[in-house]
């Protein structure tokens, strides 16, 4: 009886350590002790599902399947295949039965499986020019979600066995819902053209423009001087947005059979370049606080809004002879005058006056102003009848910005800015912790901003209001006063800050020149500069002076560098940090140094002035 019992205990401690061993080989693989929580995801039609297979090489290699449904309103498998740039593009889509996308579809929503997506970013390092992916997208409208949801599943993520064991279940069942092939086809990509080589390496020596602003953190200032006017500054990239956000993407936006190159942000559409034969241009910038969409025969429509009583679609029609985009139609709307409807003059232009664009653009490079000046006012039918019916066309997922690797030859774009040649010769001065702390909050005042650069001798309007502005944004909310849907400041108060900090004020002669800001909505009216109301700032930015020198006439020199606080820490930021060294700053784990560069300021009493500000 004993040894009954014993071997009893023995057989029930083995089955209780083999079940806490296969309970440890399900856990997640990270760092955490506690296993993760799965939550059931309410889901309700499977409306398509993308995967990228992923690939190593930066050749141009291209691989991709979707599922979705025909114009036909049948299911089908589109799977796109490229090896190289030099080789054109197989085309071949599969026939799938409507019965085995039910199977799919529950397969998915009783392995929940789109809950794969909240696993924590991998530490691993990034080998693959493109990772393995999958989308999943559901009609959500019937369990009270929107009508289009994504979900993405992708490698670098830490992934238990059991989560493998489902991503392999999923790429097989995926696989086996391929019927007959309906069609192959293989794009003529004009590779035997040396042009498409050209095209390619235009768009690609824009890629590294956007790879060499991104790496160096540029300011908005530094990426015009590149020759880089692209609206993703507005989202405060590349400061604020993280690359693997912003991606690029070839796409046929009319249907000629070569490609444009597009800029996406959270994959919506910011920059388009056409190529017009002999370079690429930029065609095309989504405006801050615009929406743009694709559709057929190259038309591109893009929404803008201010507020609910200043809102605007315009239509845009890409032209493939000359790479570039003009307006065609557009509905508006204003509180004083209502919703109107208008044609612009590249709609149903003559011969005649496509042949003097055409000379414009070979003789100027761009093209001529009459162009935008044009319109005739349309009917909302007329306006109805004309704009396309389909629904917008889906980009396919393209490339993170951050996966490029600039060449080992390649020059940077940026040109050395005429401050940078400013006094470097001098005595080097002990910086004191009262003298520190007083440096970094007045050099703080100007990064708090992101502020690229300034310079005495050449001071530019509407930086100088801007910058008056969003110093009372973040330092004196008192100064600004609401009108509608602006924000106002009083001129008076902007040359007070000025006079402060730069001790230069704007005078009568200089404000009556000004002829506001197009891209910003901004102007001066009745002693007040105005600026469209929008969200919060958040202030969570701040500079530590790492060395000074005394360079003659009351001037020091001083290199600074730019730190944010790390994203789980709250704002604002921490008063004693402004007393920090250089030392303390950079051992401070809830800190992150995103910028660098220097400043001259004139000592005035016990405080500063600025006279140059320029970073890198």
């Amino acid at each position: 009886m004993k040894r009954y019992l014993i071997g009893t205990m023995i057989l029930l401690l083995f089955i209780c350590l083999f079940a806490a061993c296969s309970r440890s080989e399900d856990k997640p693989d990270n760092d955490e002790d506690e296993e993760e929580v799965e939550v059931k995801t309410q889901l309700g039609k499977l409306i398509g599902f993308d995967y990228h297979p992923g690939y190593s090489d930066m050749d141009g290699g291209y691989h991709y399947e979707s599922l979705k449904k025909s114009d036909a309103g049948d299911w089908v498998i589109v799977c796109s295949n490229r090896s190289s740039f030099d080789e054109p593009t197989t085309v071949t889509t599969y026939a799938v039965n409507e019965d085995d996308v039910k199977a799919f579809e529950a397969f998915i929503i009783d392995k929940n499986i789109v809950n794969l997506e909240n696993r924590k970013d991998s530490d691993e390092f990034i080998t693959d020019y493109s990772s393995w992916s999958y989308s999943i997208a559901f009609d959500n409208s019937s369990v009270g979600g929107d009508e289009y949801e994504s979900y993405r599943i992708e490698e670098y993520k830490k992934y238990s066995k059991r989560d493998y064991s489902l991503i392999d279940k999923l790429d097989e069942k995926f696989s086996e819902l391929k019927g007959e092939v309906i069609s192959e086809t293989v794009e003529d990509d004009g590779s035997d053209d040396p042009e498409y080589d050209d095209r390619y390496e235009n768009y690609l020596d824009i890629l590294y423009e956007y790879k060499e602003a991104q790496d160096g953190l540029y300011s908005q200032d530094e990426i015009e001087r590149m020759g880089l006017w692209t609206e993703l500054t507005q989202h405060g990239w590349p400061y604020a947005v993280s690359g693997d956000n912003v991606r690029y993407v070839y796409y046929d936006i009319d249907e000629d059979g070569e490609d444009e190159l597009i800029i996406t942000y959270y994959d919506d559409i910011v920059d388009i370049y056409g190529y017009d034969g002999t370079k690429a241009r930029m065609a095309y910038s989504t405006p801050y606080r615009g929406i743009t969409n694709l559709y057929p025969d190259g038309l591109i429509r893009m929404d803008y809004s201010i507020s609910a009583s200043d809102s605007s679609t315009t239509w845009y029609q890409f032209d493939k002879d000359l790479g570039d985009c003009f307006p065609v139609f557009e509905r508006s709307y204003d509180s004083e005058y209502g919703e109107g409807y208008y044609t612009f003059c590249y709609y149903g232009l003559d011969e005649a006056s496509r042949k003097e664009v055409v000379d414009t653009y070979n003789d100027y490079g761009d093209y001529p102003v009459w162009l935008f000046e044009w319109s005739d006012k349309l009917t909302k039918e007329e306006y109805e009848n004309i704009i396309p019916k389909t629904d917008p066309i889906k980009l396919p997922e393209g490339e993170p910005l951050s996966d490029i690797i600039l060449p080992d030859d390649y020059e940077k774009k940026l040109p050395l800015s005429p401050k940078s040649e400013s006094v470097t010769d001098g005595t080097e001065i002990d910086i004191t912790e009262d003298m520190q702390e007083k440096l970094n909050i007045f050099i703080s005042n100007f990064a708090e901003q992101y502020m690229g650069s300034y310079d005495y001798g050449r001071p530019d309007t509407d930086m100088l209001l801007n910058f008056a502005y969003m110093w009372s944004y973040l330092n004196k909310y008192s100064n600004i006063e609401i009108e509608g849907n602006y924000y106002k400041i009083s001129l008076e108060n902007i040359n007070r800050i000025l006079d402060k900090y730069m001790g230069y004020t704007l005078s009568d002669d200089e404000i009556e020149a000004y002829q506001g800001n197009d891209i910003y909505q901004c102007y001066c009216k009745n002693g007040y500069y105005y600026t469209p109301a929008a969200d919060g700032a958040i202030c969570c930015s701040f500079a530590v002076v790492d060395s000074a020198l005394d360079v003659g006439n009351d001037n020091l020199r001083l290199e600074f560098t730019v730190y944010d606080l790390d994203s789980d820490t709250a704002e604002p930021v921490p008063k004693e940090y402004y007393s920090y060294d250089s030392k303390k700053a950079s051992s401070t784990t809830d800190l992150v140094k995103t910028g660098s560069g220097y400043a001259i300021v004139k000592k005035d009493k016990d405080s500063y002035r600025l006279l140059v500000y320029e970073t890198e």
